[in-house]
């Protein structure tokens, strides 16, 4: 195990636990102001879900995804604030149109203008058309409010209670409003069940919730941010945006370690003191980050005996979100001519909920970046839908069982993408048991579902119930989602830095 040509010390005054976006931003912030760091990273490379790889002149992210939360306008900008701090800038390309929407009879296209894309709504859904532009002005005003919010700096788990504090004409819309959710603007504005069907796979594509669960704030960010900022995508895959992150660690002093698997967290009277690797190797630390969700930190990598019955309950209840099966193509551009963005959302069977509408995500990262596939007769097509992880826990007939799934996943999509089949080489598929293993996170979710019990308002945040003990990435505030993650570092090194000169326990 080396890290900048460095074999591994036996104590640091910062050891970060995984690899991924918000850890490395922290250990940068960090090693910055002259803290000596460590990143210990289970995988043979760095990035956590932000890895790419190449194949058949095509190169894939392997959990390819836009970036939201990526455009200019501060406080929401999370990702280039993030990027700001350590001086790394890299292309940030605009997903254009930002998502085009299939459904058994329908298609249209969620445009960044959005009175073009009411205008489109409208035409599917005339009888609708004043309770659409009520809806979307009521979300409007959710978003402006939130844009005060995070003018507390750092923003933190209650700036939404001093926005009350010293907004007052803000109060009465956050009291209102604070446990709204999206299930309750349709009933207030009547929808019909496509309508609704609609607008929950939207969101679903960003959040993996259900309209009970997602706040109205929450849809307000997503909905209006998507037509005020619109999604990006980072030139050279995402994988490169960790490149240069890692580039500007190194420059700081930070230390990464790869195929360093972290067993534990090495605990000593209520104190994390470091960790012990899977070798039984302790490395010793004044302060740990963890930088894997927050749900393994507390289930997987404490001894139980050191959580209070308050928190062990508070993992136990969480629920997972979705499981994943992952589908990578090598398709001819004429069969792919009619679609007009790189982001597709398939709705094969429309249902007030949206796990039993089958949804098809489909990413085409090379209409964006077309360096991404050689000889440009070609996309690549990442696609993925939700699995119940229960029919791959047997690994008997494993490959049988992904072969049927491309199938399923092919037949669908002849529907939107006619010759489909005919059109695409098969790169590869992924379970969610394999996104188990690349990722580390169980049954190949993207962490615990974060609903109302773990949503905009009790989201854990970057400090935790041991000392010296600090949480980065997306299970913390401010979200999930790549710019969150990245933000969320960002917070965990600056309450780090103001706690610098606490006295350390002996």
């Amino acid at each position: 195990m080396t890290g900048n040509g460095k074999e591994i010390k036996n104590k640091y005054e910062v050891v970060v636990i995984g690899g991924g976006i918000g850890g490395l931003i922290a250990a940068t912030i960090l090693a910055r102001n002259g803290l000596s760091v460590a990143v210990l990273e289970k995988n043979s490379y760095p990035g956590g879900v932000l890895s790419s790889f190449e194949k058949d002149g095509c190169i894939f992210d392997n959990f390819g995804t836009y970036i939201y939360g990526a455009g200019f306008a501060e406080p929401v900008n999370f990702l280039r604030q993030a990027l700001s701090v350590i001086d790394v800038n890299p292309e940030l390309l605009p997903v254009e149109p930002p998502m085009e929407v299939f459904t058994p009879d329908k298609s249209f296209t969620l445009l960044r203008d959005r009175k073009e894309f009411l205008r489109e709504l409208n035409e599917y859904f005339p009888s609708f058309r004043r309770e659409l532009s009520e809806f979307y002005s009521e979300l409007e005003e959710l978003y402006e409010i939130l844009l005060e919010i995070p003018y507390y700096k750092p923003m933190g788990r209650f700036s939404v209670l001093k926005t009350a504090i010293f907004h007052p004409h803000l109060s009465e819309k956050l009291i209102l409003n604070s446990f709204n959710t999206l299930n309750s603007l349709y009933k207030r504005y009547g929808f019909s069940e496509e309508l609704k069907s609609i607008f929950n796979n939207i969101v679903a594509h960003f959040t993996l919730l259900r309209s009970y669960e997602v706040p109205a704030f929450i849809s307000a960010y997503l909905l209006i941010g998507l037509h005020r900022e619109g999604l990006y995508y980072t030139r050279g895959t995402n994988a490169y945006l960790v490149k240069e992150i890692v580039k500007a660690a190194q420059a700081a002093g930070v230390s990464i370690f790869t195929d360093s698997n972290v067993r534990e967290i090495f605990v000593s009277n209520n104190y994390a003191r470091g960790v012990i690797l899977s070798n039984d190797r302790v490395i010793h630390a004044d302060r740990v980050i963890s930088n894997t969700t927050s749900y393994r930190t507390f289930t997987k990598l404490i001894d139980r005996k050191y959580l209070s019955d308050n928190v062990r309950h508070s993992y136990d209840v969480i629920e997972n979100a979705d499981s994943f099966f992952y589908l990578y193509l090598k398709t001819d551009k004429k069969a792919l001519r009619h679609i007009k963005s790189p982001n597709i959302l398939y709705i094969p069977r429309l249902s007030e909920t949206y796990d039993k509408s089958d949804i098809v995500r489909i990413f085409i990262p090379s209409m964006i970046d077309n360096s991404l596939v050689r000889g440009k007769s070609h996309h690549c097509l990442i696609i993925s839908t939700p699995q119940d992880v229960l029919g791959w826990k047997d690994r008997t007939h494993t490959e049988k069982k992904k072969e049927a799934m491309t199938e399923k996943i092919l037949n669908g999509l002849n529907n939107i993408i006619p010759g489909i089949r005919e059109a695409s080489s098969v790169i590869k598929c992924n379970s969610p048991l394999e996104i188990e293993e690349i990722t580390g996170r169980e049954d190949g979710t993207f962490g615990r579902k974060m609903d109302f019990r773990q949503g905009l308002y009790n989201r854990g945040g970057n400090k935790t119930a041991l000392e010296n003990l600090y949480l980065a990435g997306d299970s913390t505030f401010p979200g999930q989602g790549i710019a969150m993650a990245a933000y969320s570092g960002k917070l965990c090194a600056e309450l780090i830095i103001r706690e610098r000169g606490k006295k350390l326990p002996i």
